[in-house]
């Protein structure tokens, strides 16, 4: 696969965001990958095992100049961390979560969605209907 974006950007790096983004390395998909984490140790990891080329203290300066934001926060935080990040998002940048509460989340996205082109809503893997 080639590069389809030019900077994406992970706010949280949990299992999912993590998980994510080794996807994303390993698919060579971003020419550069920013990372923010509230805790300092994995900050840390993610900066040792090579999972990020770029770690931040804040989500506002991990999302700067990113085409693609993926929040990977506990929908109970979201509020609080698009808040912090809205005034640094880069109009046109594609705004999605990983939170599995579909209201939550479009609400979390609506204030920093206002500065951005697209804002794709939850993306978890168990939203919507699953018909067997």
């Amino acid at each position: 696969m080639s590069v389809l974006f030019e900077r994406i950007a992970f706010v949280g790096l949990g299992l999912i965001g993590s998980s994510l983004c080794h996807a994303i390395r390993r698919g060579k998909i971003a020419t550069h990958v920013a990372g923010y984490a509230r805790s300092a140790k994995t900050r840390e990891t993610a900066v040792r095992i090579g999972l990020v080329d770029s770690i931040h203290e804040t989500a506002a300066d991990a999302v700067r100049n990113a085409v693609l934001v993926i929040l990977c926060v506990p929908v109970g935080a979201c509020g609080e961390v698009a808040a912090e990040m809205a005034s640094a998002l880069k109009p046109g940048a594609i705004l999605t979560d990983v939170g599995s509460v579909k209201a939550d989340s479009a609400r979390c996205g609506a204030a920093p969605a206002k500065r951005c082109c697209v804002y794709s809503g939850p993306s978890h893997c168990r939203n919507g209907a699953v018909r067997a």
